[in-house]
C-alpha cells in the first residue's frame, strides 16, 4: 500500500489474492491488529503454511478452541458452528 494513501499509517484491512509473491508486501501495510483476507492465491503455495507456523510459534499464539469433535460426529460439529 503505498503511504500516501494512507498517510504513512496503514491500511486496517486488505485483501490477499496474490499469495506468496505478494503476502511479503501485505505484512508491513497493515496496521497492528489489522486484518489481512487470504481470497485468493495466484502465485502458488509455496511455503506459507511453514512460515505461518513459526510465527505463531515466535509470537506464542495459542487459538482459543471451544469444543473438539471425532470425525463421526461431524453433523454436531457443524450445527454449532452454524449456532454461532
Amino acid at each position: 500500500m503505498a503511504p500516501a494513501l494512507t498517510a504513512g499509517r496503514g491500511g486496517d484491512q486488505i485483501l490477499e489474492l496474490g499469495g506468496p509473491d505478494t503476502y511479503d508486501r501485505s505484512i508491513p501495510a497493515i496496521v497492528p491488529g489489522g486484518k489481512i483476507a487470504q481470497i485468493g492465491v495466484l502465485t502458488g503455495f509455496a511455503s506459507q503454511l511453514q512460515r505461518l507456523t513459526q510465527f505463531i510459534v515466535q509470537h506464542q499464539i495459542h487459538p482459543v478452541i471451544d469444543a473438539l469433535f471425532p470425525f463421526e460426529e461431524a453433523p454436531k460439529a457443524y450445527a454449532q458452528l452454524a449456532s454461532s
